[in-house]
C-alpha cells in the first residue's frame, strides 16, 4: 500500500483540515490565483492551512528547480510533514505548485 493508504478512522478535525484546505485552494477567477484561507475560522487552523500551502509551494519550487521533482517525494514531504492532508489535497497542492497559482504572499 502506498503512502496515502486507506485509513480506518478519520477523526473530525482531519476532514474539516482537508475541507477547508481544499476551498483555500480554488481559483478565484478574476485574479487567477488561489483563494485566501477564510477569515471566519479559528487562527490556529488558518495559521496551519497558509503554512501547508506555503511549505507545499516552496517544496515544489525548489525540487523543480533543483530538476528532481517527483509527485512522490511530495507526496512523503506533505505526509512527513502534515500527516493529516489526504491525497486528494495533496494532489490539488502538487498541480496548484507545477503552474505557481499560489498567492503572492
Amino acid at each position: 500500500m502506498g503512502i496515502f493508504k486507506k485509513k480506518t478512522q478519520v477523526d473530525e478535525k482531519t476532514e474539516r483540515l482537508n475541507k477547508l484546505l481544499l476551498e483555500s485552494l480554488e481559483i478565484d477567477k478574476v485574479s487567477g490565483k488561489i483563494k485566501k484561507v477564510p477569515d471566519d475560522i479559528e487562527p490556529e487552523i488558518a495559521l496551519e492551512i497558509k503554512k501547508v500551502i506555503l511549505q507545499a509551494h516552496e517544496y515544489v519550487k525548489l525540487t523543480k528547480e533543483a530538476k528532481v521533482f517527483s509527485k512522490k517525494s511530495v507526496y512523503k514531504f506533505l505526509h512527513d510533514e502534515f500527516p493529516w492532508v489526504n491525497k486528494v489535497a495533496a494532489d490539488k497542492l502538487i498541480g496548484l505548485g507545477m503552474f505557481q497559482l499560489f498567492l503572492d504572499e
